[in-house]
């Protein structure tokens, strides 16, 4: 074609450019308007769940639909409590059964007869011992027998008290257990003190000593060994 015309007016055959849409000689259309943009044409519609993209990210890990496949363990798992369930320690409790079972029905049995004696005089001997010591060391010694013989009524009661409260796992039990020690201890230690005074006889020998420092021993040995077994003391 001449001129740049690259094709012909279906009607009158005048040469016309490829984008004439009308023939400037004859007026008529040369073609149909241009057809619309395919992608114009359809009405946009999301994508289904099937037609997302799916792709390999950097890490290598396969993603789709927003998920990361990688993530997902593979495999069978069975659920496992992370937390064990908790066990009590356990301890060895012969010792306290011996304690509450022997020891402090012994000590009950001892204050009792210990307060008879005092009451009596009859730790001196005879009653005509007895008679004899109060007359000569004066009366002073018979009342402060009378007195240690009351006090001795009241461990045998708090011996008692502290076996029922260990018996039944009472809280602070094992603190009263190792008071009672004590009280006992004191009051022994207290009364040959004041008779010593009383009868210018020193009553602390050897033996005593030795006495007095092996109770000592074992109020800390069981100081020691409640301690570690506080945990099961909790009743009200």
């Amino acid at each position: 074609m001449k001129g740049g015309y690259s094709m012909n007016c279906p009607h009158c055959q005048n040469p016309v450019d490829d984008n004439t849409v009308f023939c400037p000689v004859c007026g008529q259309a040369v073609q149909s308007a241009p057809a619309q943009n395919a992608y114009e044409q359809q009405p946009y519609s999301a994508p289904t769940d099937s037609q997302q993209q799916s792709y390999t990210a950097p890490d290598g890990s396969y993603q789709q639909n927003g998920a990361n496949l990688g993530d997902i363990p593979q495999g069978n798992y069975q659920y496992q409590n992370p937390q064990a369930p908790y066990q009590a320690p356990q301890f060895p409790m012969k010792w306290f059964k011996f304690i509450i079972y022997f020891q402090l029905f012994l000590t009950m049995v001892t204050c009792v007869f210990n307060a008879i004696t005092f009451f009596t005089g009859l730790h001196y001997g005879s009653a005509m011992d007895a008679a004899m010591v109060y007359a000569y060391y004066g009366m002073g010694l018979k009342v402060v027998d009378i007195i240690f013989g009351l006090i001795y009524i009241g461990i045998g009661v708090f011996a008692f008290l502290v076996r029922q409260k260990l018996a039944h796992f009472k809280k602070k039990a094992p603190q009263r257990y190792i008071g009672l020690l004590i009280s006992t201890l004191a009051a022994n230690l207290l009364y040959m003190m004041i008779v010593s005074i009383l009868t210018g006889m020193f009553l602390l020998d050897a033996s005593t000593i030795g006495n007095v420092i092996g109770n000592v021993i074992m109020i800390v040995i069981n100081w020691i060994y409640f301690q570690k077994r506080t945990s099961l003391f909790v009743n009200d």
